[in-house]
């Protein structure tokens, strides 16, 4: 004789065929159990099992433990026999199985209802996240779609001076606001000594294929040609900025300032560019001052064409090993002319 019982079902069947002795039989059920023992019968437990240790005849030891722990504590959908048994080494018919898979999928079904439920209670607040969601990954693929490049950084730099300047000496003509120059070509130039206003701005695209290698290329623009900070009084050396530039081709208008490649081999690192700084291809910064202070008045590093900012076609290397280091190069800063 076998029971059969839905686990959510108070009614029984009972099939006994022609001819066979009455056999146990055993189900699950998440509101109670019931189970025939030979001929004695067993009344419905209202205790539904939620711990392993619920059963007597189940140990730590056996191998499944694990497996029938996880089954009781995530789902729910285990039951033994009324007297607190699981008899895990019983064999199981086809119904059991039916009546064990059927209380699992019960489950299943309540957490979807549950869910189904929530969302229905929260469906204002999901579709306001839904948009928000949907919002981000719009930005996302237009930041993707529109970004530079993997391998180039890009950083920039502008600088406003305001100032003026006088000047007085042996070559000064203060009627003429003008002062002498050694020239043949032109021995006077006018002195800007007036207030200006100039900027300068930079834009510099760094490039690695290697991780380990740059290609340099500055883009700049400036108008200080006419003010005491740059242009013609650069020939006093007084006054001179770092940061004063302007086109050859006039002011306000987009150059390449520097451009340059540098690669290392072995511990050597190599230079070369139509359009490089001596200053780029030094392996030490060779003055007390540093590269970034405020105006740069000091990145002259002293006398002219000594350490100075020569720019121009180049090539160079420097090597350096612990607190030493050695540097040759050579700029010309009008590579670019030719006269046979």
């Amino acid at each position: 004789m076998r029971l059969i019982r839905s686990p959510f079902s108070a009614a029984a069947v009972l099939v006994v065929p022609a001819g066979l002795s009455l056999s146990l039989g055993v189900y699950a059920s998440e509101r109670g159990s019931l189970s025939l023992d030979g001929i004695a019968r067993y009344g419905v437990s209202a205790d539904q099992v939620t711990s392993i240790t619920q059963f007597s005849d189940v140990q730590p030891t056996d191998w499944a433990y694990q497996a029938l722990s996880n089954l009781i504590e995530r789902y729910g959908c285990v039951a033994g026999y009324p007297n607190g048994t699981y008899r895990g080494s019983r064999a199981m018919t086809r119904y059991e199985a039916a009546a064990l898979l059927n209380a699992c999928l019960d489950r299943i079904t309540e957490v979807t209802d549950e869910l189904k439920r929530l969302m229905a209670e929260f469906e204002k607040e999901l579709a306001v996240l839904k948009g928000r969601v949907d919002g981000l990954e719009a930005k996302v693929g237009e930041l993707e779609a529109t970004q530079f490049s993997t391998t180039t950084k890009l950083s920039g730099l502008a600088t406003f001076v305001v100032g003026a300047n006088t000047f007085s000496g042996s070559a000064i003509n203060r009627g003429a606001n003008t002062a002498n120059r050694n020239s043949t070509y032109s021995p006077t130039f006018v002195l800007p000594n007036a207030t200006t206003f100039n900027y300068d701005v930079q834009l510099t695209f760094d490039t690695s294929f290697t991780g380990r290698d740059l290609l340099r290329t500055n883009l700049r623009a400036g108008n200080f040609r006419s003010s005491v900070f740059g242009g013609e009084p650069h020939a006093l050396g007084l006054s001179e900025l770092e940061i004063a530039f302007e086109e050859d081709a006039g002011p306000n208008i987009v150059g390449i300032d520097k451009l340059f490649y540098q690669f290392p081999v072995g511990q050597f690192t190599f230079t070369l560019g139509g359009r490089v700084g001596q200053e780029d291809m030094l392996a030490l910064w060779p003055s007390v001052y540093p590269a970034d202070t405020i105006l740069n008045v000091m990145t002259v590093n002293g006398a002219p064409a000594a350490y100075s900012k020569n720019l121009g076609a180049g090539a160079g290397a420097w090597w350096q090993q612990g607190g030493f280091s050695i540097s040759a190069n050579y700029v010309a800063s009008n590579g670019q002319s030719g006269n046979p």
